[in-house]
């Protein structure tokens, strides 16, 4: 993962200062809002007033940055992008959700065919979500499924209109023959979906021929990472979590020597800011 996509988002506020969010602001914003969500304070896309002023206490008091409400709105804005896109992908058969990795694996012509028709995924083909998946589904995962709810009223209004033109044109005969041919076409699509399915199980249980134990690779990795000296428990555990969104930089990391991988959490100083 490029340094600039957990250090990206640069807010101006005003003609000299900017605002960068850092690992540690992200950090705290996350776990705000998601105890925030747990506790009930979120109504659809709405948070509860005091929620904006619990973010903004929890940012300052971890990194003595103030941030305004404009600029968390801003952030969970990127982070609900991020959300939604992985969401998709998760979906879409043949592509497999690997939640030790965090990243989405599928058949190298699986991601051809999808980027060469949908080019936005492309960016998302190498990397994992930049935050945590699971917290972002606590903070914005009602938000993604409302948005699929208001697309299914209107497809269900759009039926219903297509309904009441059959009944009451004096074309009957033609709308329906056109109402036929979408009904063909429907069935066409669930055959093909059924067929997509099964080859999605299939990928699927590849994937855990291939993984006898998935959690082990987590635990070796923690393991090794808390263990080096140096470093603050809090520091080691936020490099964990970034090693394990990167599943390359994880298995250079396990193979180094003690000095490689002092060098290695070093390097990661900039993303974690301070803790």
């Amino acid at each position: 993962m490029d340094g600039n996509d957990l250090l990206s988002d640069v807010e101006s506020m005003g003609k000299t200062k900017q605002l960068r969010w850092d690992f540690a602001m992200d950090s705290a914003l996350i776990d705000t809002l998601v105890e925030a969500a747990k506790q009930g304070h979120k109504q659809g896309n709405t948070w509860h007033k005091h929620v904006w002023d619990a973010v903004s206490d929890a940012v300052y008091q971890k990194t003595h940055q103030v941030v305004e409400k404009k600029h968390i709105e801003n952030r969970i804005r990127s982070m609900r992008v991020e959300y939604k896109i992985f969401a998709e992908l998760k979906e879409k058969p043949g592509f497999v959700w690997d939640p030790v990795k965090q990243v989405i694996t599928a058949p190298y012509g699986r991601w051809e065919e999808l980027i060469k028709h949908k080019s936005k995924y492309k960016s998302y083909r190498d990397r994992g979500p930049k935050w945590d998946f699971e917290k972002l589904s606590i903070m914005v995962g009602n938000d993604h499924d409302i948005d699929d709810l208001d697309v299914g009223k209107s497809r269900k209004r759009d039926d219903d209109q297509e309904s009441v033109s059959v009944s009451t044109t004096g074309i009957g005969k033609r709308l329906l023959l056109s109402t036929q041919k979408r009904q063909h076409c429907k069935k066409t699509r669930i055959v093909k979906s059924v067929k997509d399915m099964i080859e999605g199980m299939t990928v699927r249980i590849e994937q855990i021929a291939k993984s006898v134990d998935p959690m082990s690779f987590a635990n070796t990795l923690y393991a090794e990472v808390m263990k080096t000296k140096g470093f603050s428990p809090e520091y080691l555990d936020c490099a964990f979590a970034l090693l394990r969104r990167e599943p390359l930089e994880a298995e250079i990391f396990l193979v180094r020597s003690v000095e490689s991988r002092k060098k290695m959490l070093e390097g990661l100083l900039e993303k974690i800011g301070d803790v």
